[in-house]
């Protein structure tokens, strides 16, 4: 692990304010090779009244569910709305104006499926993050405590575009119980990186900071004297344990949380974690990483190739994202 000296480098220069010289820090990868796709578009839409809804029994997990839309980011839609079966409570987060507005074909289209809608108030922004993004980091990474209360052994989380099968979810967390944490191996946007998490950090921190530069606009110095600091700490530790191994960068619109494992509670406080650095920078997928690594979790949690959400879990797009906040 990484000395206490660099630790306490990085705290205090992601802390640190003022510009920082970019030259020499992109020197891994070129960020031509990044691609612009996104998962396939849902096609499907998902009824309750078929005989996988039935034969929920199959799966004896208790799961939580939730996703969130917040100013606006996406529109509130009315197709590919996933069915919940009774193994599963499903929760659908809106700010307190998107909730105010929700029109009677939306509530209805959701709340036959089985979700529970809720409010939310937004949370205050600063120089370097806005309210809007700050409270959809806050739903992510510290979600409402009763989440935590036994009732529930999983909780998977989604961004408002995303679309699962639900009646596929229970028998693919079992098949997962050994992990604390199951993440989305970010790798099938640039193949050249599979297998390298630092390298795939790499072609996307350097492709927001030259190309994709309206994602990190606000926080940019931070962005900047992160990714210096993550380079620096990957070198002094490569000859025995480097930073960002194998798979681990992730694609952080889904994330499946394994509320039963001994080392939630590690989860838990590495999300928080990476809640406390969301304040100061704009993408999440920069951070998680590094706090898995510190809290030891790096080798415990499961990237899961594109292809298997994919496969067994039906894992698509809906088309429904207005902007960025």
């Amino acid at each position: 692990r990484a000395a206490a000296a660099t630790t306490k480098l990085l705290r205090h220069e992601v802390k640190a304010e003022g510009a920082l010289d970019s030259h020499g820090l992109f020197a891994t990868t070129a960020s031509a090779g990044v691609d612009p796709f996104h998962p396939k578009e849902c096609t499907r839409e998902y009824s309750c009244v078929t005989a996988g809804h039935q034969k929920h029994h199959d799966s004896s997990r208790r799961i939580a569910v939730y996703s969130y839309i917040i100013a606006g980011y996406e529109s509130l839609r009315t197709h590919h709305v996933p069915c919940v079966p009774p193994n599963i409570d499903a929760f659908l987060f809106l700010d307190n104006d998107a909730h105010d507005h929700i029109r009677n074909s939306q509530r209805h289209k959701w709340t036959t499926q089985g979700w529970k809608i809720m409010n939310v108030s937004l949370r205050s922004g600063n120089r370097f993050v806005s309210g809007q993004r700050l409270t959809t980091k806050f739903l992510k990474f510290s979600p409402p405590r009763w989440f935590f209360n036994g009732t529930w052994d999983w909780l998977v989380e989604f961004d408002g575009n995303i679309a699962l099968d639900f009646m596929r979810l229970g028998r693919f967390l079992e098949t997962h119980e050994s992990q604390p944490l199951v993440l989305l191996d970010w790798s099938y946007h640039f193949p050249s990186c599979a297998g390298d998490g630092f390298e795939c950090f790499e072609s996307e921190a350097t492709n927001m900071l030259t190309e994709r530069k309206s994602y990190i606009k606000t926080s940019r110095a931070n962005v900047l004297r992160w990714k210096k600091v993550i380079e620096r700490m990957h070198e002094e530790n490569i000859n025995h344990h480097g930073l960002l191994q194998e798979p681990h960068y992730f694609e952080l619109n889904i994330m499946m949380r394994n509320l039963r494992h001994p080392k939630a509670g590690a989860v838990t406080h590495a999300m928080k974690k990476t809640l406390q650095q969301c304040h100061k920078i704009q993408r999440d997928q920069f951070i998680l990483p590094f706090f898995l690594w510190s809290h030891h979790l790096d080798t415990d949690t499961e990237a899961v190739p594109f292809k298997t959400l994919t496969n067994e879990l039906g894992y698509c797009m809906v088309f429904t994202r207005q902007g960025r906040n």
